[in-house]
């Protein structure tokens, strides 16, 4: 969605940044984090499958007819059933996932 490479930590984010997106572009920091392994784009967490649709903003259902799991970028993580917008979820992780100072202070 945002180009975000897969492997970039939360710390790099700045939080400048992050509190100047709209909502959707928001969005999008979850979604390539969670599905970086298939470019961005949602896989069910239930079969695996790769090619679900969409059923309503920001909610997908898988595409296999035994599975057909309803799911979000949210399903399955402590952020699931959550009423914070997706600014503060990206926030909440990036304060909590901080480096050990020691750690910090080599860098």
């Amino acid at each position: 969605m945002l180009g975000i490479p897969a492997r970039i930590d939360c710390w790099d984010l700045d939080p400048e940044k992050v509190w100047s997106l709209t909502e959707d572009d928001a969005y999008g920091l979850p979604v390539d984090f969670r599905w970086a392994d298939n470019s961005g784009k949602p896989c069910c967490r239930r079969c695996g499958c790769l090619e679900p649709y969409s059923v309503r903003r920001r909610r997908f259902r898988c595409s296999e007819p035994e599975c057909r799991a309803e799911f979000s970028v949210t399903s399955g993580t402590v952020f699931a059933n959550r009423k914070l917008s997706f600014k503060k979820i990206i926030m909440v992780v990036r304060k909590r996932s901080r480096p050990p100072r020691a750690w910090r202070r080599s860098i």
